[in-house]
C-alpha cells in the first residue's frame, strides 16, 4: 500500500504535468498562429514590393510609347490632311521618328521602337523601326517587315499590328524571340485610330532581361526563390526551366505543377508541392503585362522558428517538472485541506487562467509547494509574455510590428462599428532605402531605417508606431487635436534634420528624409479604418512626388 505522502506526490505531479502540457500547448499554438500570420504578411508584402518596382518599369514603357501616340495625334488634330498628301505624311512620319529616337533612348530596357501606317492604305512598308544595336551601343533604322507579303492571321510576323487593332486598346504582347534583332522580347503596342479609322500602330519592344534579372535576384530566408510565367503557361523565367520555355515543352507533372499554380488566386498565399515531394508556401502577383510572378519559400524553413520555440518549451517543461518532483519529494507532508485548495487552483491553472492567487501561506511543506505553484505560474506567464512581445514587436527597430499593427486594425474597426470613435492616421515612407541598400549595402540600408524609426518613436510614442513594411510606417493617434498631430509631424522631420546636420553633405546619411501623409477619421465618409489608412497614404505618395520634384532625385 502507497503512503500518503507517496499518492500526495503521485497527484501534483501528475497536475503539474497536466498543467504544464495544457499551458505549452495553448501558448506554443497562439505562438504559431501569430508567426505563420507574420510570414504570410511577409511573403505577401515582399510580393508587392517587388511587384511594385517591376510595374514601375512596365509604367515607363507604357508613358514612353503613349507620349509619341499623343504626339503624334495632337499634330494629326492641328492638320488631319496630313494623311492626304504624300510628301506632308512623309514630313509627318519623319516628325514622329525623331520624338521616338529620344523617347527611346531613355526608356529603360527598350530595344526597339516602331511606326506603322495601315497597310490597307498606305502599302506595306510605311512607316519605320528604329533599333538598338548592343555591339555597337547605338541605334539605328532597321528595315521594316513588308506587312502585304503575309496574311493577317499570321501571328508570328505580323500579330504585333493586327492583334493590338482587332481589340481597339493597348496592348502588353507576350514574349518571343525575335530573328531579326537576335534577342528575346516583348512588346507595349497601341493601336492609332481616330474618328473610327485606324492610322496605324505604335509600338515598343522590350528587352526581357529588364524584368527577368530583377526577378531572379528575388529572395526571402534561405532558399525562397521567385519565377515569373506567362498566363498561358509559359516560362519566362524559373531556375529550373530553360529560359523562354513553352508550356508545351514542359513534361507532363511540370505542367501539372505549372497549372496548379496559375488555378490558384492572386495575393492569396498557398501551400504547394512539386514532383521533389517539397512542400512550399508561395504568393501571385499579376504584374501589369499580365505575366504572372510567384514568390515561393520551402515550408521547412517557414517552419523552422516554430520549430525551435517547441524545442525551447519542452525543455522548460521539462526543468519545470525536475523541479517541481524535487520540491514534491523533500517538502510534502499530509496536509489535506490545503492540498485541496492547491488542486482547484491548479484546475484554474488547467483551464488557462494562470493570474488565479494561490492564497496558502503556511511556512510548513504545503506553504512551500504553493509557494512554488505561485512562482511556476509568474515564470510561465512571463515567458508567454516574453514571447507574445517578440512575436508582435520588430526585430530591426523595436517597434511594433504587422502583428501588431492588424490587431490594432482590428480593434479600430470593432470600435467603429460599437460607436463613438476618433483617431488620425500618420503614414510615413523611407525615401532613397532602395538607393542606399543598392550604392551602401544593407547594412546602411538597415540603419538608414533604425534612425527614421527612433524619430518617430520620438515624436509620436512608441505605442503609437509600426513598422508595416521594409519602409513604411505609420502611426495611429487616438483623440488627438490636429495640431497636436501636426505638431508630431514637425518634431519626426526637426529629428530627422537635426541628424542630418552631423554629417557632411557628401555623406548619405546627411540627406535622410520621409515622405508624410496624415488622414483623419470621417464618421460619415469613412466606413472601416482602411478607409482612413488609404488617404493618409494616398496623401503619402503625393508627399513623396513634391520630395521627388524638389530634390530632383529618384524616391523610392
Amino acid at each position: 500500500m502507497k503512503s500518503i505522502q507517496t499518492k500526495i506526490i503521485i497527484i501534483i505531479i501528475s497536475i503539474l504535468a497536466i498543467f504544464g502540457t495544457s499551458a505549452f500547448i495553448i501558448a506554443y499554438n497562439n505562438t504559431k498562429t501569430v508567426l505563420d500570420e507574420e510570414m504570410k504578411t511577409f511573403l505577401n508584402l515582399t510580393g508587392d514590393k517587388e511587384k511594385k518596382e517591376i510595374d514601375e518599369l512596365l509604367n515607363s514603357v507604357e508613358q514612353s510609347v503613349n507620349t509619341i501616340y499623343n504626339y503624334a495625334y495632337q499634330e494629326l488634330d492641328k492638320n488631319p490632311e496630313l494623311l492626304i498628301h504624300p510628301k506632308e505624311k512623309d514630313l509627318y512620319r519623319d516628325d514622329i521618328e525623331s520624338i521616338s529616337d529620344n523617347i527611346a533612348k531613355n526608356t529603360e530596357g527598350a530595344l526597339s521602337i516602331y511606326f506603322r501606317f495601315n497597310p490597307d492604305d498606305y502599302g506595306g512598308v510605311d512607316g519605320f523601326w528604329y533599333c538598338y544595336n548592343y555591339e555597337t551601343n547605338t541605334w539605328y533604322n532597321h528595315e521594316i517587315t513588308d506587312m502585304s507579303k503575309y496574311d493577317k492571321d499570321d501571328v508570328e510576323r505580323v500579330g504585333w499590328y493586327y492583334i493590338p487593332v482587332n481589340h481597339g486598346h493597348p496592348v502588353w504582347m507576350n514574349t518571343y524571340y525575335n530573328q531579326n534583332l537576335e534577342k528575346e522580347m516583348f512588346s507595349y503596342v497601341v493601336p492609332f485610330i481616330r474618328d473610327d479609322y485606324t492610322v496605324g500602330v505604335v509600338g515598343m519592344d522590350i528587352d526581357v532581361g529588364l524584368i527577368r534579372d530583377s526577378v531572379s535576384k528575388i529572395s526571402l530566408y534561405e532558399n525562397g526563390e521567385a519565377f515569373l510565367l506567362q498566363e498561358n503557361g509559359d516560362v519566362v523565367y524559373h531556375k529550373d526551366y530553360p529560359e523562354g520555355c513553352a508550356f508545351s515543352e514542359l513534361k507532363e507533372y511540370e505542367q501539372e505543377n505549372v497549372k496548379i499554380i496559375l488555378e490558384n488566386e492572386y495575393d492569396k498565399v498557398i501551400t504547394y508541392q512539386r514532383s521533389d515531394n517539397i512542400q512550399r508556401r508561395a504568393v501571385l502577383k499579376k504584374l501589369k503585362n499580365g505575366m504572372v510572378m510567384g514568390i515561393y519559400v520551402p515550408l521547412s524553413e517557414v517552419n523552422k522558428p516554430q520549430n525551435q520555440l517547441l524545442e525551447r518549451y519542452l525543455i522548460f517543461m521539462l526543468i519545470m517538472l525536475l523541479a517541481a518532483c524535487i520540491v514534491c519529494v523533500i517538502w510534502i507532508r499530509t496536509v489535506i485541506k490545503p492540498l485541496k485548495k492547491l488542486t482547484n487552483v491548479v484546475k484554474k491553472y488547467k483551464e488557462g487562467k494562470l493570474d488565479t492567487e494561490i492564497d496558502i501561506y503556511s511556512k510548513d511543506e504545503v506553504g512551500v509547494l504553493a509557494d512554488s505553484f505561485r512562482q511556476t505560474a509568474k515564470s510561465l506567464n512571463e515567458y508567454i509574455k516574453v514571447v507574445n512581445d517578440q512575436a508582435k514587436t520588430d526585430t530591426l527597430t523595436g517597434l511594433n510590428n504587422n502583428s501588431a499593427y492588424s490587431e490594432m486594425e482590428d480593434a479600430i474597426n470593432r470600435q467603429i462599428k460599437e460607436g463613438d470613435i476618433s483617431f488620425t492616421v500618420v503614414v510615413l515612407d523611407i525615401n532613397n532605402l532602395k538607393k542606399v541598400n543598392d550604392k551602401y549595402g544593407h547594412k546602411d540600408g538597415d540603419e538608414l531605417i533604425i534612425t527614421v524609426a527612433h524619430a518617430i518613436e520620438e515624436a509620436f510614442g512608441k505605442r503609437a508606431a509600426f513598422r508595416i513594411g521594409g519602409d513604411e510606417f505609420v502611426a495611429l493617434l487616438r483623440n488627438a487635436e490636429k495640431s497636436f498631430v501636426d505638431e508630431c509631424i514637425n518634431k519626426t522631420r526637426e529629428l530627422i534634420n537635426d541628424h542630418n546636420k552631423k554629417y557632411s553633405p557628401d555623406d548619405w546619411r546627411s540627406n535622410i528624409s520621409v515622405a508624410i501623409g496624415m488622414s483623419e477619421y470621417r464618421k460619415d465618409v469613412d466606413n472601416s479604418y482602411i478607409d482612413v489608412f488609404n488617404a493618409a497614404d494616398e496623401k503619402m505618395y503625393e508627399n513623396k512626388k513634391e520630395i521627388k520634384e524638389i530634390m530632383n532625385s529618384d524616391v523610392l
